[in-house]
């Protein structure tokens, strides 16, 4: 016969055993991209700061600048002032302009702030496009971003990773992956340095954090292969590329875009 204290202890088992396997669900990868766990954010608002332009305010929370410009009613170019509200709690139409809807290339402010960075000419030496191997994917072709050992895989790390982390020495070029354009250049995204993001085709964005120098413009065409930064540690604990592919504001994983 099982008594009461038995029963209360097999409880507490039973408790400790789905606690477990709801941790180990939460730690897996496949719930990191299960929306409903790493949803875009849909509530509140976003003040703009300085610097700040709709793409990185966007990329913050996870949602198409596209589909976020049109929730708050905002036409190309998307000029933004200071202080002005961004609703988050409303939702648009991704699809509300025709193709790469053209992005102001004048941050919020006008004048330079902390989350601004300054534009380096390219160096002589990094003039040459760099092409290399090349993978596919929905129309788009990737190349490897950096030449470098990965750090750290998408998914991983007490803050989930939402790219790839690629060491290299201080400096060392950070190429443009795809054919694309800049929709932002500069440091008013939290936690990412000094960031470039990337517009391709087919609803992609990608981005290249922390690096110690940038040599594009917000609203400047790219090709693969470009050198478009200088790796650097602004924001990190260390020099490396962190990279991110993401499609419709979803954060995808590298690995299944860049060549193997």
């Amino acid at each position: 016969m099982i008594n009461h204290r038995t029963d209360v202890r097999l409880q507490r088992v039973s408790i400790v055993a789905v606690l477990c396997l709801f941790l180990s669900a939460c730690n897996s990868t496949r719930i990191y991209q299960d929306a409903d766990f790493n949803p875009p954010v849909y509530w509140g608002y976003h003040t703009v700061q300085p610097g700040e332009n709709i793409s990185s305010i966007a990329w913050r929370y996870s949602r198409d600048y596209r589909e976020l410009a049109d929730a708050n009613g905002l036409k190309p170019p998307f000029t933004l002032a200071v202080d002005q509200r961004i609703r988050l709690d409303l939702k648009g139409n991704p699809n509300a302009f025709e193709g790469n809807a053209v992005i102001s290339s004048q941050p919020a402010g006008g004048s330079r702030s902390s989350t601004e960075v300054v534009i380096k000419p390219r160096p002589e030496k990094y003039q040459k496009v760099v092409v290399s191997k090349v993978r596919t994917v929905n129309g788009v072709d990737w190349q490897w971003p950096s030449k470098g050992k990965i750090l750290d895989g998408f998914g991983s790390g007490v803050l989930v990773n939402k790219g790839v982390d690629i060491a290299g020495p201080p400096g060392s070029p950070i190429f443009a992956a795809s054919d694309g354009r800049v929709v932002y250049a500069g440091a008013g995204v939290v936690g990412y340095g000094n960031l470039v993001i990337l517009e391709h085709q087919s609803g992609y964005l990608s981005a290249y954090a922390h690096n110690e120098s940038i040599f594009v413009n917000a609203g400047e065409t790219v090709s693969r292969g470009m050198v478009i930064a200088g790796m650097g540690k602004v924001g990190t604990d260390r020099h490396k590329l962190h990279f991110e592919i993401r499609k419709n504001g979803q954060a995808q994983d590298p690995l299944n875009y860049l060549p193997r």
